[in-house]
């Protein structure tokens, strides 16, 4: 089963009493701005018992083109990094 961003706040929404999806739909959304703009300033986001976004830095790098075999020089740049806890790691694992 893949989600969505609706599917996500309709999903929330079914298990809030009182909880419009129309406003589930907003604070997903409000979430996911302020977890941007604590990666866009280098700040970490720690949510307990799911992971922990940051972002690093990249430095540039040339590389070789895998068709032409060019060299190409990549800037430097920022990149998300999501890292799993491990409470969630074992609970996708499920039982084996």
């Amino acid at each position: 089963m893949d989600l969505n961003g609706q599917d996500l706040a309709r999903l929330v929404a079914n298990r809030v009493d009182g909880l419009s999806q129309q406003l589930a739909t907003a604070a997903l959304q409000a979430a996911l701005d302020e977890i941007a703009q604590t990666l866009t300033q280098g700040g970490k986001v720690r949510l307990q018992e799911f992971g922990t976004f940051s972002s690093r830095h990249r430095l540039g790098r040339r590389i070789l083109h895998p068709r032409t075999r060019e060299p190409l020089d990549l800037p430097a740049r920022c990149v998300p990094i999501f890292v799993p806890a491990s409470s969630l790691c074992a609970r996708v694992a499920g039982p084996l």
